[in-house]
């Protein structure tokens, strides 16, 4: 089950995300890449089509969704990237009233 956190967390992406790509972490996964929020897809089971969002990777494994039905969602689901849009499993680790944060597994 997801972990709640307090009520002051923000539930939305930041305006003023960097608009700079650094390249990716070579050593770790738990240093932080700074991306720009990307479009995003999230495909669920039994959907007819996927639900847009915007997501913002925070690491290699992980992503922060913004997403008006963020409470509704499954605690699973895949989650397609811009530009191609391949899903990936994913697992939520947080959820807020319109943003989740999950951890995106390899198939």
């Amino acid at each position: 089950m997801p972990t709640e956190l307090p009520s002051d967390m923000p539930t939305e992406l930041p305006t003023n995300w960097p608009t700079e790509l650094p390249s990716a972490p070579t050593s770790s996964t738990d240093e932080i890449v700074r991306m720009p929020p990307i479009e995003a897809r999230i495909n669920l089971k039994f959907w007819p089509r996927p639900l847009g969002c915007k997501a913002v990777l925070t690491n290699r494994d992980r992503a922060f969704i913004s997403i008006a039905l963020a409470r509704s969602l499954p605690d699973r689901f895949s989650l397609g990237l811009g530009p191609e849009f391949t899903p990936r499993p994913c697992t939520v680790v947080w959820r807020g009233e319109r943003a989740l944060e999950v951890v995106l597994t390899e198939r």
